[in-house]
């Protein structure tokens, strides 16, 4: 079977779980590729990166490397999330590197404005994501920016790194959460009144709906609809 030279994006979370087969080095995760998808089971979703000397064309890869490039995450089935975007202004910001570096001066104001007349036209790599209905996916790492996370009806580990992160709550399942560093909030279609919450040993925070429940790490705020608290 012939390589792919360079890298290319491979996602999981589109196809049935026939076109993929399972990673002997991560045991509950796929081997990552072109066709690859999660499978119904216990997996996770990740963004991989792979070299030319890993994959092949017809799915398989070697070594696994996890993409820190998640921005807004949504685990419900038939719901698209948001990796790696890059906003018109950043697109326009490098287009002004480029013919920086080619030497060319002077084209920055007409860069900008290009770029705004034509945002509408640009694709910024939103909803790039998509889970399949009946898929279902159990677990998410992100990376050091503002990630958003929405969980699902079943349990979720859901680990969100460094940065400035919002994670919805309440779909249902038994949920752990590591909001690592930062600011980390958790937000819920719920009063105050309606969940209950407690300070447990190590730093976690033990959350419980009628619902639902979450086991809370390095989470600082909980919002609520009608109040925020600001955890301890």
């Amino acid at each position: 079977m012939a390589r792919q030279t360079g890298t290319y994006p491979v996602e999981l979370g589109f196809l049935p779980d026939a076109f993929a087969t399972p990673d002997v080095d991560h045991p509950g995760l796929l081997r990552a590729g072109e066709r690859a998808s999660a499978p119904y089971g216990d997996e996770s979703v990740e963004f991989h990166e792979c070299p030319a000397t890993d994959c092949d064309q017809d799915g398989d890869i070697g070594t696994d490397l996890l993409g820190a490039g998640f921005d807004t995450v949504d685990l419900t089935p038939g719901h698209y999330s948001s990796i790696n975007t890059r906003s018109v202004s950043t697109q326009a910001q490098e287009q002004k590197q480029t013919f920086a570096s080619q030497g060319k001066t002077g084209f920055d104001s007409w860069i900008d404005s290009v770029y705004t007349q034509q945002s509408s036209k640009l694709y910024t790599g939103t909803h790039n994501l998509g889970i399949a209905y009946g898929a279902i996916i159990e677990n998410v790492i992100t990376g050091s920016a503002a990630d958003t996370v929405t969980d699902n009806k079943v349990d979720n580990n859901i680990k969100t790194g460094a940065g400035n992160d919002l994670i919805y709550l309440g779909a249902g399942g038994y949920d752990t959460i590591d909001g690592g560093t930062g600011t980390d909030s958790v937000s819920l279609a719920l009063t105050k009144s309606q969940v209950t919450y407690t300070s447990e040993a190590g730093g976690l925070i033990r959350l419980v709906g009628t619902t639902f429940a979450a086991d809370l790490y390095n989470v600082e705020k909980l919002v609520f609809t009608d109040q925020t608290v600001t955890l301890a």
